[in-house]
C-alpha cells in the first residue's frame, strides 16, 4: 500500500460524499483502497460532516448554534508585534 496526503483523503471523500454515499461506505472503500494507512471511521465522518455543513452556512447563512458560542484566538506567527493581533 502507499500512502496519500491528507488533502487527496478529503478529496476522495469529498467526491463520494458529493455522489451521495453514505459514511460507511466511503469508509469501507478508503480502508479496501488504503488499508492501513485510511483514515479513521471518525475522522471520516467528520469529514463527510463538514462538507455537507459548509454549502448550506454559505448559501442560507445559518450559522449551527455551537458555533455561536465558540472562542477564537489569535495565533502569533513570528512576524510583527505580538501585541497587534
Amino acid at each position: 500500500m502507499f500512502r496519500i496526503s491528507r488533502s487527496e483523503y478529503r478529496a476522495v471523500i469529498k467526491f463520494l460524499t458529493l455522489e451521495k454515499q453514505p459514511v460507511n461506505n466511503i469508509y469501507e472503500h478508503l480502508v479496501n483502497v488504503y488499508g492501513d494507512s485510511a483514515p479513521s471511521y471518525s475522522t471520516v465522518n467528520r469529514w463527510d460532516a463538514e462538507l455537507k455543513t459548509w454549502p448550506n452556512i454559505v448559501k442560507g447563512g445559518c450559522i449551527p448554534e455551537d458555533w455561536k458560542s465558540s472562542v477564537v484566538l489569535p495565533i502569533y506567527r513570528q512576524k510583527g508585534d505580538p501585541m497587534e493581533c
